[in-house]
Order: C-alpha cells, then sequence, then structure tokens
C-alpha cells in the first residue's frame, strides 16, 4: 500500500511540474505571415515587408510568402515596397499573443523616375 502512495506522489508531481513548466512557457508573441503578389497575380519575390515602429520586418521568398516571428501584441501598421511597384501599406494590423495574423498585398507597378545620366569616355592615344 506504501509503494502505491509513493507511486502516485511521484506521478502527481511529475503532473505539476509539466503543468507549471507547459504555463511559463505560454507564448506572448504572435506572427505574421502572407503572400505578394503583383497586379496580374504573380508572385513577387525580394518585396521587403516592414512593420513600421518596430524593427521586424521580412523578405518574400521566390513564391512571393513571409513570416515575421515574434511580433509583440498590438496593433500596427505594415508595408510592403519593391522597386518598380508602389509601395502599398496596410494599418489596423492586429497581433495577439498564439496568433497568426495573414496580411496578403498586392503591388501595383510602376515607373522608375531617375536622373538623366551622361557618360563620357576618352580613346588613349595609340602607339
Amino acid at each position: 500500500m506504501n509503494e502505491r502512495r509513493v507511486f502516485a506522489a511521484t506521478l502527481l508531481g511529475a503532473f505539476l511540474v509539466f503543468l507549471t513548466v507547459g504555463l511559463v512557457h505560454a507564448g506572448t508573441s504572435g506572427k505574421v505571415t502572407g503572400k505578394v503578389k503583383d497586379q496580374k497575380g504573380a508572385p513577387l519575390p525580394g518585396v521587403s515587408i516592414v512593420i513600421e515602429g518596430t524593427r521586424r520586418g521580412a523578405v518574400t521568398d521566390a513564391q512571393g510568402d513571409y513570416v515575421i516571428l515574434s511580433v509583440d501584441p498590438g496593433e500596427y501598421k505594415m508595408s510592403a515596397s519593391i522597386i518598380g511597384y508602389d509601395k502599398q501599406t496596410k494599418t489596423d494590423v492586429l497581433v495577439k499573443a498564439d496568433h497568426t495574423v495573414e496580411m496578403n498585398f498586392t503591388l501595383k507597378e510602376t515607373a522608375v523616375q531617375m536622373q538623366e545620366m551622361i557618360v563620357t569616355a576618352e580613346r588613349p592615344p595609340v602607339e
């Protein structure tokens, strides 16, 4: 009978330890994922995604997908930008602890305006 009590007490103690560890490691941050496409629906690789006001961001992969981990809960403004496309900003992005927010962007193509460039060259004298 005494062995049963020791076994039950050990089992209860192990359960309480695992329960406590689980509560201590409960999530305190969220995650933002999404896809960036052009107006024709083609994925855009290399797009910079930024959560404004933080140091969090990502760059899209070859399929236009991105993931931003460890985002503190709160309401944010996010932007997506790449050369040759208009920057798009989304407001009221609500991140909750232990949740994944999906935020997709569709970027509009635009012409890149640059100043004129003058190239000059001199031919060295032939000896």
